[in-house]
């Protein structure tokens, strides 16, 4: 599908706050509207089976695709629950082991009335609010939980298999650039992690002291015991790893000579 299509559709909310989906065929690209038979079955049809099955499409398959404001708004919904799924210890740090999923928290009462104001006009959306959306919370991440825990791979297996790119939140990365313009130090190391997902589907790297001010800020304890315990791991079969971590260099950008990138 082109980067600049947009499929259009209608939520619809009951006055129970049950979400009710009704996708059209049509696409529009750049302002004109034309038929696009497979992005609108695609997620004609994932919304067909239930709201979950959809979201999770719009939040996986479709992450590139320029999406209505509705479908938008229920796509950064979904974006936002598998993105606190990857922060959950031992989820995204590639354990292929069953690892048995806790309760994804639901986010905070704030958090939760942010969202609800940000609703694009839709019907229904007078009973959008806070206990709706913790509702939908809930019933998305039993659904989601469930199938992840009877996964016979696990955890990172289930991401791997619904979309490649949420594997990689909460992971951490060691980088060795080069840096040609210092030549007593033509090297430079950093260690990032992904935080998310980008608007356009691909992986936001962070420095690692970004995640200690973060998390240590919010006091979100499990996001942050999941990012440092495999640095922890690779400590223990790593001298390297172990002196970066000991000294505190993992945590800030260093100037490297060519024997200490060697």
């Amino acid at each position: 599908m082109s980067a600049n299509s947009t499929v259009t559709s209608m939520l619809l909310i009951s006055p129970h706050g049950r979400l009710l989906v009704d996708t059209s065929d049509s696409v529009a690209v750049n302002g004109s509207t034309h038929a696009d038979p497979a992005a609108a079955e695609r997620i004609a049809r994932s919304f067909s089976k239930d709201w979950i099955t959809g979201v999770l499409h719009v939040s996986t398959v479709e992450l590139r695709t320029w999406l209505a404001p509705d479908l938008a708004y229920l796509r950064e919904f979904g974006c936002l629950y598998l993105t606190r799924l990857c922060h959950t210890p031992g989820v995204g740090q590639g354990l292929e082991s069953a690892v048995q999923i806790p309760e994804i928290p639901v986010p905070s009462q704030s958090e939760l009335e942010a969202m609800a104001l940000r609703a694009p006009p839709m019907k229904g959306v007078e009973y959008l609010n806070p206990d709706v959306l913790s509702t939908w919370w809930h019933e998305l991440d039993v659904a989601v939980r469930g199938v992840a825990n009877r996964h016979p791979g696990g955890a990172a297996a289930y991401l791997r298999e619904t979309s490649p790119m949420w594997r990689t939140v909460g992971r951490v990365t060691f980088h060795l650039a080069e840096n040609k313009r210092d030549e007593d130090y033509p090297f430079a190391f950093m260690a990032t992690y992904v935080s998310g997902l980008t608007p356009q589907g691909t992986p936001r790297h962070l420095p690692l002291s970004h995640a200690l001010q973060e998390y240590a800020g919010a006091k979100n304890k499990q996001a942050l015991l999941s990012l440092l315990t495999p640095i922890q791991h690779a400590s223990e079969k790593s001298s390297l790893t172990r002196e970066l971590v000991e000294s505190g260099a993992v945590y800030q950008a260093s100037a490297w000579t060519p024997k200490q990138a060697y």
